[in-house]
């Protein structure tokens, strides 16, 4: 009866090793959630004024999720957004730039947001203010320096 006993425990003990690798190795769902996330926004956003700039390919790697523009108080265009790294690993130098343009499309001003790094599924919003009370319009540019 005792060699009965000892060869279930033993069962029970090698089924719940091979339960508990087969759920290590299991791929997680809020990555494999996050991907079809993206894949809805990028079919739901927008993006004719983003422009992927970079030294090193950022395709696959950062995307621009939303952004808008309004006038502040004083009439100052401002750009407000959220940038994202939809890769798996950390990226970094990220650069942002937003060029300001004029009514006549005549480009009036830059400027170069730059920040250190994101991890991976790691957002940053922004809020750029044009200097310029010129500026009606706009287009990012986004990459890796």
């Amino acid at each position: 009866m005792a060699k009965y006993l000892l060869g279930v425990l033993t069962g029970f003990f090698l089924l719940s090793i091979i339960i508990i690798i087969m759920y290590a190795l299991k791929p997680s769902e809020d990555v494999d959630k996050k991907v079809e996330e993206q894949k809805e926004d990028e079919i739901l956003q927008p993006q004719e004024e983003v422009k992927i700039i970079t030294a090193e390919p950022a395709v696959g790697k950062l995307k621009i999720f939303e952004h808008n523009s309004d006038l502040d108080g004083s009439g100052f265009l401002f750009v407000i957004g959220d940038m994202g790294n939809i890769s798996r690993s950390k990226i970094s130098p990220v650069v942002l730039i937003i060029n300001f343009y004029n009514q006549e499309d005549e480009l009036v001003e830059t400027i170069t947001e730059d920040f250190g790094s994101l991890l991976a599924g790691e957002h940053w919003k922004f809020s750029i203010k044009s200097k310029n009370k010129a500026s009606v319009k706009y287009s990012i540019e986004i990459g890796i320096k």
